[in-house]
C-alpha cells in the first residue's frame, strides 16, 4: 500500500510541471492529503514493529507488562519532547526514579525535612524503613546478650493477686450464666457484689430492655459512645473487660448470630488469657479499648454505610480488633529484629509481631472448642480470614504512611468506594485496614483524662524496652530513652505526624470523625503548654505525669483547676527493685501471669521461665524478676 502512495506522489510531481495554474492548486491539495495518509501508515508500521519486538522478547506471542512499566515508558517518551524546559525534564526524571524505586507511598517533607528530632523520630517510625534501620544498627551480639534473649522484666502492673483471683471453674460458670442471660433476655437475679474480688459476670447485664443498675451496668450502657470508660469496666470485672465488652458488642450486631456463640466466647476467653497483664500497655485492656472503638466506628461513624460492609466483614473487623495484639511481648518489632529473636527469623523481620498475633489467633481457631466457624461455609471462613489478616498486619506502625497515602490518592481522585466492583472491594479492604489502625492509635483523640491514662502506660512500656536495650548494649530505640525523651514533645509529634493527618483524611470519608479531630486539636494544645514543664521532669529523672485531679487549693483564678504532677509508672525502678528475689506470694502471682505454657512455645517470646537477671548463675534456686 505504501508503494502505491509513493508512486502516485511521484506521478503527481511530474504532472505539476506540465499543468496549467488552474489545475495546479487542486493537485497540490490532493498531494498533501496523500502525504498525510502516508505518514499515518508509517506510524502504524512503527507501532506494529515495536509490538512484534516485544512479543519476541517475551517468547509467548503477547506482551507482558505492568502499569508502572507503561507509565515509565510514557514519561520517557515525554522526556524527548523538544519544547520541555530543563526544570520539567528534571521533574520527569524524578518521577521516573520514584516509580522505579517502588516507594511511592513513603513520606516526604519540604526542604531539609523536619527540624524537630521528636517529629523526625515519628516520621521514621511510621515508614517501612524503621525496622530495617533497627536491624542494621544493631551491633554483633556478645555471648552474654545472646544468652539473655528471651529476656524477662519486672511486671509494672499487677492486676492479679491471690486475694482477688477466683477459681477458673467459678468464673467460667458465672460467665456462662451471663451469656445465657444476654441471649435469652431474662432478668438477672444475682445481686451485684461490690469489689472486683467478688465479681460475677452473670450479674453484669440483665434484659437489654430493662433499666440496668450498678457501676458495671451503667458503664456498659455507654458502649456506643466515643469516650466509653473501658477502665471502669476493667475494674468492675476484675480484669475480664475483654470478654464482657466483646459479648456485649457481638450481641448488638445481628450479623454475628450465625456464629457458634459458645465457641466464640471460648475463643475470646482464650484470647484474653493470651494477653500479658504484666505489659503496661499492650494488654487485654488495650484490646478491649480498640474493640469498643471499632464498634463505635462501625455503628456511629457511618463506616458500615459508606463502605457498604457485609455481615462477614463487620464480624471480621471486630475479631481483628480483639486479636490484634494477641501474645504481645511488650517490645516492638525493632527490638525483635535487633536481638535476632526466633519470631524475627521466622517472619524475616517483616511485621514480626503482627504476623504472630494473627497467626497465633488462627492457630487457636483450629481447636474445636474455640472454632466458632466450624459450621460456617468455606466462603465465610475465607472472607473473615482475608479481612482479619489484612487489617491486623496494617496495624504495623511502619506501614502507616503507605496506608495513609493510598487512602489520600483514592480520596483525591474522587473514586474511593465508588466505581467498579473490583475497585470497591480493594477500597473496602483499604478502609478496614485504615479504620483498625486508626482505632489502634486513637488514644490522643479521646478525652484528655483517658488520653493521659494511656500515655502513661505506653511510655512506661517504651522506657522499659529502652532500659532492656541499654542492658544488652544495643542502640536505644527512638523515643524509648527515659533520659532524653520529653513526654510533651513526644505526644505533640505523635499527634502532628501520625494521628491527626490520618483522622483528618478519614473525616473526608466518614464525616462524624470531626469529633476526633476536635479532641486532637485540644489535646495537642494541652501538651504544647507543658513542654517546658516536662523538660524539667526529664532532666530531673522523676518523670512524673500531669494529672487533672487537682486539690481545691490547686485551683487558679476563676476556679479553673490547675494541672498537677503525680508519681507515675514512668519513674525508673530502683536498683533494689530491679534484681529483688520475689516472695512466695509474689511468685504465685507472676506464675499466674507469665508462666502459662504456650500452645506453640511462643506465647511469651521475650521472657524466660523462671525469670531471673542476666547475672544469675545456674545454681540459683530463687526466682528473680528484672
Amino acid at each position: 500500500v505504501d508503494a502505491v502512495f509513493v508512486a502516485l506522489s511521484m506521478a503527481m510531481s511530474l504532472l505539476e510541471l506540465v499543468m496549467a495554474d488552474g489545475f495546479l492548486s487542486r493537485f497540490t491539495r490532493l498531494r498533501a492529503v496523500l502525504r498525510l495518509v502516508r505518514i499515518l501508515i508509517m506510524f502504524r508500521k512503527v507501532r506494529q514493529t515495536s509490538n512484534t519486538l516485544k512479543a519476541k522478547v517475551t517468547g509467548l506471542g503477547y506482551n507482558l507488562t505492568s502499569p508502572a512499566e507503561e507509565v515509565i515508558h510514557m514519561l520517557m517518551s515525554l522526556q524527548e519532547y523538544p519544547r520541555l524546559s530543563s526544570v520539567q525534564c528534571l521533574d520527569i526524571k524524578w518521577a521516573i526514579s520514584a516509580i522505579d524505586s517502588g516507594r511511592l507511598y513513603e513520606p516526604m517533607t519540604d526542604g531539609d525535612g523536619l527540624q524537630d528530632a521528636t517529629s523526625n523520630a515519628w516520621l521514621v517510625n511510621g515508614s517501612q524503613s524503621a525496622t530495617r534501620q533497627c536491624a542494621a544498627s544493631a551491633p554483633t551480639k556478645t555471648r552474654e546478650a545472646r544468652e539473655l534473649v528471651p529476656i524477662a522484666r519486672r511486671s509494672v502492673l499487677r492486676t492479679s493477686t491471690p486475694a482477688t483471683r477466683q477459681s477458673l471453674a467459678d468464673t467460667e460458670k458465672a460467665f456462662r450464666g451471663s451469656m445465657a442471660i444476654i441471649a435469652e433476655g431474662d432478668d438477672a437475679e444475682e445481686e451485684y457484689a461490690q469489689g472486683p474480688s467478688e465479681f460475677h459476670p452473670a450479674s453484669f447485664c440483665g434484659s437489654l430492655e430493662t433499666v440496668l443498675l450498678g457501676p458495671l451496668e451503667l458503664a456498659l450502657q455507654k458502649i456506643d459512645e466515643w469516650n466509653f470508660d473501658v477502665v471502669s469496666v476493667h475494674k468492675c470485672t476484675g480484669g475480664h473487660a475483654l470478654r464482657v465488652v466483646a459479648a456485649k458488642i457481638f450481641h448488638q450486631w445481628e450479623c454475628s448470630k450465625g456464629l457458634d456463640r459458645d465457641r466464640l466466647h471460648n475463643f475470646v476467653h482464650q484470647i484474653q488469657t493470651g494477653y500479658f497483664a504484666s505489659n503496661p500497655y499492650h494488654n487485654s485492656l488495650h484490646a478491649t479499648d480498640v474493640a469498643q472503638t471499632v464498634h463505635w466506628m462501625l455503628a456511629k461513624a457511618d463506616v458500615v454505610k459508606v463502605a457498604q460492609l457485609q455481615g462477614d466483614e463487620v464480624v471480621a473487623l471486630l475479631l481483628a480488633a480483639i486479636v490484634h495484639d494477641y501474645e504481645h511481648p511488650g517490645v516492638n518489632n525493632g527490638f525483635c529484629a535487633k536481638t535476632r529473636h526466633p519470631l524475627a527469623v521466622r517472619y524475616n523481620d517483616a511485621s514480626v509481631l503482627e504476623m504472630h498475633h494473627v497467626a497465633a489467633a488462627f492457630k487457636l481457631l483450629t481447636e474445636w472448642r474455640c472454632n466458632f466457624l466450624a459450621g460456617s461455609p468455606d466462603a465465610t471462613y475465607w472472607a473473615i480470614r482475608e479481612v482479619m489478616v489484612s487489617s491486623v498486619l496494617a496495624t504495623d506502625i511502619s506501614k502507616h504512611f503507605e496506608e495513609l497515602n493510598k487512602l489520600k490518592s483514592r480520596v483525591a481522585a474522587d473514586e474511593f468506594l465508588k466505581h467498579g466492583e473490583s475497585a470497591v472491594k480493594a477500597d473496602k479492604l483499604l478502609a478496614l485496614n485504615v479504620v483498625l489502625h486508626a482505632c489502634d492509635i486513637a488514644n490522643p483523640a479521646k478525652e484528655l483524662e483517658m488520653y493521659l491514662y494511656w500515655t502513661e502506660r505506653v511510655l512506661a512500656e517504651y522506657f522499659a524496652q529502652g532500659d532492656q536495650e541499654k542492658s544488652l548494649g544495643l542502640p536505644v530505640s527512638m523515643l524509648m530513652d527515659r533520659k532524653s525523651t520529653n513526654i510533651a514533645k513526644c505526644q505533640v509529634g505523635f499527634i502532628d505526624i501520625l494521628v491527626f493527618p490520618l483522622y483528618d483524611e478519614l473525616q473526608k470519608v466518614f464525616a462524624p470523625l470531626h469529633l476526633c479531630c476536635d479532641f486532637l486539636e485540644s489535646n495537642k494544645r494541652f501538651w504544647r503548654q507543658h513542654v517546658d514543664l516536662m523538660e524539667e521532669e526529664m532532666t530531673s529523672g522523676r518523670q512524673r505525669m500531669p494529672s487533672l485531679h487537682g486539690k481545691p487549693e490547686d485551683q487558679g483564678d476563676g476556679g479553673v483547676r490547675r494541672v498537677v504532677l503525680v508519681e507515675s509508672l514512668l519513674s525508673p525502678p530502683g536498683l533494689g527493685e530491679q534484681c529483688k528475689p520475689i516472695s512466695t506470694a509474689e511468685e504465685e502471682v507472676e506464675t499466674d501471669v507469665q508462666t502459662e505454657p504456650s500452645r506453640d512455645g511462643l506465647a511469651n517470646p521475650i521472657r524466660i521461665f523462671p525469670a531471673r537477671p542476666w547475672h544469675a548463675s545456674e545454681s540459683d534456686e530463687e526466682g528473680f524478676v528484672v
